[in-house]
């Protein structure tokens, strides 16, 4: 697909040189804002060419965007130069069929999406063969042989008797064409020629200094990004040094994210031992809609992920929403929190010995594209997060262990009569002696001998899964050690 730029001709050349409406000469066309009488006698072609050299280059000295300047241009070609049609693109791989568009606009009742003609014809056009060759391409009269029979055919029936294409080069290569069309034959005279062809030459300096302004400004908002990013790591790295406490350093986190980080919002989730769940923790930031759930589920890879963070969490990856309107991101509550202002995403998860231990989920009201470098830094810090919550959890195993079983994570029968002596159980006050229901697990030493022990683990592991659903807390649960209780 090309960018095309379609202008028609006006049949009053002294009129159109001071309506000629650009942002570029906007202070001459208010000058002539007033109704003109039609001059008695038409300028010369020198002064028109003079006219036309020094509004393209008022232009390009002050024009806005790429889009808009080469706008400008076009309707400076018709409306001051005196040519029936102008139009502009972008080359591709060396051939005007694959040219970037950029713009298109027309004037009058000149339809732009019918003039595919002008560039779409392969090689035997002088759009095409001005960018393969890197020559001005003069076509004196239109009903030549040896063009495209097609182009012609189009051309003709479009009231066109000539035309000029001249690429756009910038140290060597072709970066577009710009191609005009005459109602009449013409010889192209050497003066004309000559404005044309440093109207092209300015042209293309023009679109190759927007482009490297563009570039550059670019470049510096990933600088800001990035180094936001650094500082946020090293900060993030200076907490896990400091803080021993799991807890600490997880809350140092979330706040380092925001102040440093100049994320809109930041929350820690926590997985369940022994579960496929994780449950919200610390929080930094502005508040946030109430879309998260009180238990995230993680996926199993089976079914579709319900969550960024779930997802993140099951991969073991960083993950990153950039578009909240993408309908094949998983995101929870995704019209809320466009309409609180939240364009991206960013989950990093925590991972222990394989598993996911936790995630920290980071809000943005910035959309840009998360770049590899920046990516790179947020992995970083997930594992770096990763480690330090290992290195903790490993120095409290032993703690942990003694209390709770390693399998499904249920207090141990210590822990849990302990538990139990601490309810009320006050009739007086109206409150119930609780009660306690103990069960077992039949055949499962069978189940363990037929199938191994692995299928045995994961049975009493979906069983304490559908025990916290219906008790909401692990409090009221315990192993009493080959028995699970309730």
């Amino acid at each position: 697909m090309t960018a095309t730029i379609l202008l028609q001709e006006s049949d009053e050349a002294d009129e159109a040189a001071e309506r000629v409406s650009c942002s570029a000469v906007r202070g001459v066309a208010a000058e002539h804002a007033a109704p003109m009488v039609p001059p008695v006698s038409q300028p010369s072609q020198l002064q028109r060419q003079f006219r036309l050299f020094t509004t393209c280059n008022r232009i390009l000295m002050h024009g806005g965007g790429e889009h808009e300047m080469l706008t400008d241009i076009c309707r400076a070609l018709v409306d001051v130069g005196g040519y029936r049609l102008a139009w502009m693109s972008y080359a591709g791989a060396g051939t005007v069929a694959e040219a970037a568009t950029s713009a298109a606009w027309c004037d009058g009742a000149f339809d732009p999406s019918a003039a595919g003609w002008v560039h779409s014809r392969g090689a035997s056009t002088p759009a095409a063969r001005a960018i393969q060759a890197r020559t001005p391409q003069i076509v004196r009269d239109i009903a030549e042989e040896h063009w495209s029979t097609a182009w012609r055919t189009q051309a003709l029936a479009a009231g066109y008797a000539a035309a000029l294409a001249m690429p756009l080069l910038v140290e060597g290569d072709c970066v577009g064409v710009v191609e005009i069309y005459a109602g009449e034959s013409t010889e192209f005279e050497v003066s004309e020629l000559a404005v044309l062809a440093d109207l092209a030459a300015n042209l293309a300096y023009g679109v190759a200094a927007l482009r490297s302004r563009h570039e550059c400004r670019r470049q510096q908002v990933d600088i800001v990004r990035l180094t936001r990013v650094l500082r946020m790591q090293q900060a993030i790295n200076a907490a896990v040094l400091r803080n021993r406490d799991r807890d600490l350093l997880l809350q140092e986190a979330c706040r380092v994210a925001v102040e440093v980080g100049r994320y809109g919002s930041a929350v820690v989730w926590s997985v369940e031992p022994g579960t496929r769940y994780a449950r919200p923790g610390f929080r930094a930031g502005r508040r946030m809609p109430n879309v998260a759930p009180d238990r995230l589920r993680i996926g199993d890879g089976i079914e579709g992920d319900a969550s960024l963070t779930g997802r993140s969490m099951r991969t073991g990856e960083v993950n990153v929403c950039c578009d909240l309107t993408r309908s094949d991101l998983p995101l929870i509550g995704r019209e809320a929190l466009y309409a609180d202002g939240v364009r991206s995403v960013v989950a990093l998860p925590f991972m222990l010995d394989g598993n996911a231990a936790g995630a920290l989920t980071l809000t943005s009201a910035d959309a840009s594209l998360v770049g590899d470098d920046e990516l790179l830094l947020l992995r970083n810090m997930a594992e770096a997060l990763s480690f330090a919550v290992r290195s903790q959890q490993h120095a409290e195993a032993p703690e942990y262990l003694a209390h709770y079983d390693s399998l499904t994570g249920f207090a141990k029968r210590s822990l849990f009569c302990r538990r139990l002596d601490n309810l009320p159980r006050d009739p007086l006050d109206g409150v119930p002696t609780p009660t306690v229901i103990v069960f077992d697990v039949d055949e499962l030493n069978e189940l363990n001998d037929s199938f191994g022990r692995y299928f045995g683990d994961l049975l009493l592991q979906k069983l304490a899964e559908r025990l916290r659903d219906h008790a909401r807390n692990d409090d009221r649960i315990g192993d009493l050690g080959g028995a699970l209780s309730r």
